[in-house]
């Protein structure tokens, strides 16, 4: 596994373009990916993905623009899920 490998878990884990390199032993990988899924950011980069599949809005949106006030405990909860 090699810089490639390192530059797809985290632009997909973590929404990010980082590059570094990973010296030393071979579970380096394994704890790279478990500290990137244990990051807030990984639930809050795939709940958006979950939340668009859900039609999710804090309003009504467009003419009526009516708020939704308990919307949010939904969003936290698919967030919280994915932690």
């Amino acid at each position: 596994m090699g810089p490639e490998f390192h530059r797809r878990v985290y632009s997909r884990s973590a929404g990010e373009e980082r590059h570094r390199a990973i010296a030393g032993s071979g579970d380096a990988y394994e704890r790279l990916v478990d500290r990137l899924l244990a990051a807030p950011h990984y639930g809050e980069r795939w709940g958006r993905r979950w939340l668009d599949a859900a039609r999710y809005a804090d309003s009504d949106g467009f003419e009526s623009d009516a708020g939704r006030p308990f919307a949010w405990r939904y969003r936290h909860w698919v967030i919280d899920a994915l932690n």
